[in-house]
Parts: structure tokens; C-alpha cells; sequence
């Protein structure tokens, strides 16, 4: 089940509903205006990545930020204990588990997928075998194997692969999509016709609502057209059918308690995921974006913290991994803290009018007293967003606040 299109309408909704509160007790604290600026920071990042151009770099450094780390480390909130492991870190834990128990099937199959998500399949090949050498009549494990080899040489399908795929449906006829690899292998072989009827039968048997059928149609009608064929009749017949997720329009209508639900059983199916497949960094953006929807801010700090260990020089993903930070801190009443500094100044690093950086640092620059600096930061903003927004009233006000 695809669950890209629910999680954005549930975004779009929680942050809605997040907003109107805060909006209506603006006047009665400092933080109410700086989260609805957040908050609609949000609702452009929810869309995409919100780049805007002008000039490529600020001309003076901030005074107030020097002697701060900004080298992208892992700081913490508490300044002692990092916030995430690496998944290095998770990595060598596994790599532990397996050395004291060799024996130990789940441990190695869980080291495998972490290698695999991370593209290290040579070292994950060899985990793979080793759980194969385990359970030898386990064809989920020759089917990972099979995939990993074909990863390694780039959608190749060696022998090896190929034993491993017809040995993955010998000992399991419904490891379908084992069979899509044995069509790909007799199409690069120059096999077109096998090809075509082994993807025809597999079509045949899979459900209408197997994910990975409009794969499959794709790679039917390349056959077909090779072959100088007419569109198979029985693509017609059956087509590949998204099983149906609530409307953005639904989701509204329904009680907080119900929405609550739904988004609860996403998170404990994704959660499953990658306790399983923990180098699987998607999920991890996933589960951390819906992690935000239910103000569970540390657990999307931990998230999103992944992601970003894995991928530091990504500003996308780095811009979540902040969000979740200020949402935190704001959800525990503190200040931006040196982590947050250093992290919004890598990110304004790597995207040089990125809004999130320049109106925060700002903030900081506020709170510890440096108003030239967060006239800079403010300034700069100013230029880079549409005058006649509220974004842009925040930020006049801002101003006008300074000594």
C-alpha cells in the first residue's frame, strides 16, 4: 500500500489545525509568531524543496556564531549523548550480534538488508549466504540474494542470481516477483518469446493489487513490441489497481480520534519496517515525516537524524532533520541551543537562501543579543520572500522589535 499520498494530506490537515491556535494567541507570547512562521515553512517544505534564488552567499559572518560547530557533527541536546546513532553505528551492532551468536539466522538476515539499503552489497552477498548456509530451505532468502547479486552488477543477472531465483520459486511457487527476475533474465539472454510467456503466466497469477504489476506491464508490452506483436489482450483485461487511501476531503470529515488511528497504524507498520530493514533510509523519511504529524517531535528528531548521518550534504533532508529540532525544542519550552545553530548553518551552507536557516539564525542571533547580526539574517530574508505575505509581516515585525 502506497502511503505517500494519505501522509501528505495528513500533514496538510495536522499542520491546518496546529496553526489555528497558535495564530489566535498570537499576541500573547514571543513564540506564537515564530511557530507560525515555522508553520508555514512547513507547509512549503510538505510540496517540495523550497529553493528561491538571489545572490549566492551572505558578505559578513555573524559575529555571535563564532567558535560554534559547524562541521555537521552530531551534537546533542543534552551536549553529551548524540541524539541518533550512525548507521555505521547500527552497523557494527549488528556485525556484534552475529560474531557473539553465528548462528544466529535473523541477525545475520536483518545485517543483509542494512547493507543492502545502503548499496554495500558485496559485504551484504556474503551475510545473505551466510543465513542461506543456516536455512537452506528459506526461498525469501535466496530471492534477497538473487537481488543483491543483480544490484551489485547493475540489473545484470548472473548465474549465481539465476540459481538463486529459480531456487527461491522451487521451494516457494508463489514467490512471484522471483518469477519477474526469470523473464528478465531469458529477455537479456535474447529469449524475448520465453520472456513474454513466462511474464504473461506471471501476470496471470499475481492479484490485481500486487504493487509491482505496472513493472510487469511495462515489461510485457517491450516484449511484445519486439516480438512485432499487438498489445496482449489480457493487459486489457486487468490492470494494475492503487488500493484505495482516504481523501484529503475524508480525512477531515473523520473525528481526531479516528485520524489518530490511522495515522497509529501507518507508524506501527512502518516501525515493524525498519526494525527489520533499518539501512532503508525512505522509511526512515517516512516514518519520521508521520512521526511529525503525531508531535512525536524526538522520535522524528531520531528519524530524520538517520537520514541525515547518512546523507549530510543533502539540504532536503537536512531541513527535516532541523524541523523536528526546533519543533522539540519548542515542544520542551527551550531555547535554540548550539546544536540547532550548527545545524542551521550547515544548512545555510548548502542552500544559501534557504528560509528555515536565515529566519531562525536570526532568532538566535535575537535571543543572544546580537541585533546586527539578526538584521542580517532578517534582512536577507526579507528579499528572497513575497513582500505581501504574512511570512513577510513576521519578519517586518521582527525587526522593528530590535534594539
Amino acid at each position: 500500500m502506497k502511503l505517500g499520498l494519505i501522509f501528505v494530506g495528513l500533514m496538510v490537515l495536522a499542520v491546518g489545525l496546529a496553526l489555528q491556535p497558535l495564530l489566535a494567541r498570537g499576541g500573547k507570547g514571543k513564540n506564537a509568531k515564530t511557530l507560525a512562521f515555522l508553520g508555514i515553512l512547513i507547509v512549503v517544505a510538505s510540496g517540495g524543496v523550497y529553493y528561491l534564488v538571489g545572490s549566492p552567499a551572505m558578505v559578513n559572518s555573524p559575529t555571535f556564531l563564532e567558535g560554534f560547530n559547524t562541521g555537521g557533527g552530531r551534537a546533542s541536546l543534552t551536549g553529551q549523548e548524540p541524539v541518533f546513532p550512525s548507521l555505521e553505528e547500527i552497523i557494527d551492532k549488528q556485525k556484534a550480534v552475529v560474531a557473539q551468536n553465528p548462528e544466529d539466522v535473523r541477525g545475520w538476515t536483518r545485517l543483509a538488508r542494512t547493507l543492502t539499503g545502503l548499496e554495500r552489497y558485496g559485504e551484504a552477498i556474503a551475510a545473505y549466504r551466510r543465513a542461506i548456509a543456516l536455512t537452506p530451505g528459506n526461498a525469501g532468502l535466496f530471492l534477497a540474494l538473487g537481488e543483491a547479486l543483480t544490484f551489485r552488477d547493475q540489473g545484470l543477472i548472473s548465474d549465481e542470481a539465476l540459481k538463486a531465483f529459480e531456487t527461491a520459486v522451487k521451494l516457494n511457487p508463489g514467490e512471484l516477483f522471483a518469477k519477474l527476475y526469470l523473464g528478465d533474465y531469458s529477455f537479456q539472454t535474447g529469449d524475448v518469446q520465453l520472456a513474454l510467456v513466462r511474464w504473461l503466466a506471471l501476470y496471470e497469477e499475481a492479484p490485481v493489487d500486487t504493487p509491482w504489476l505496472p513493472l510487469l506491464e511495462q515489461r510485457i508490452l517491450r516484449a511484445a513490441t519486439a516480438l512485432g506483436q499487438d498489445d496482449p489482450q489480457i493487459l486489457a483485461e486487468k490492470r494494475f489497481q492503487e488500493p484505495a487511501n482516504p481523501s484529503a476531503e475524508e480525512i477531515q470529515q473523520m473525528t481526531p480520534e479516528d485520524q489518530a488511528a490511522i495515522i497509529g497504524n501507518m507508524v506501527a507498520t512502518l516501525e515493524a519496517r525498519m526494525e527489520e530493514n533499518p539501512g532503508d533510509l525512505a522509511g526512515w523519511e517516512r516514518l519520521g515525516r508521520s512521526y511529525m504529524v503525531l508531535e512525536r517531535y524526538q522520535d522524528g528528531l531520531y528519524a530524520f537524524g538517520l537520514v541525515a548521518g547518512a546523507r549530510p550534504d543533502d539540504p532536503v533532508v537536512l531541513e527535516n532533520y532541523i524541523q523536528a529540532l526546533l519543533a522539540y525544542l519548542e515542544q520542551t519550552g527551550q531555547h535554540l541551543n548550539d546544536q540547532a545553530v550548527a545545524a542551521l548553518l550547515r544548512l545555510i551552507t548548502l542552500d544559501p537562501e534557504n528560509s528555515t536557516a536565515l529566519f531562525f539564525l536570526g532568532q538566535a542571533a535575537a535571543e543572544r543579543a546580537d541585533p546586527a547580526s539578526a538584521r542580517l539574517y532578517w534582512q536577507r530574508l526579507l528579499t528572497l520572500i513575497n513582500p505581501t505575505s504574512d511570512g513577510a509581516d513576521i519578519v517586518r515585525e521582527k525587526l522593528g522589535s530590535l534594539s
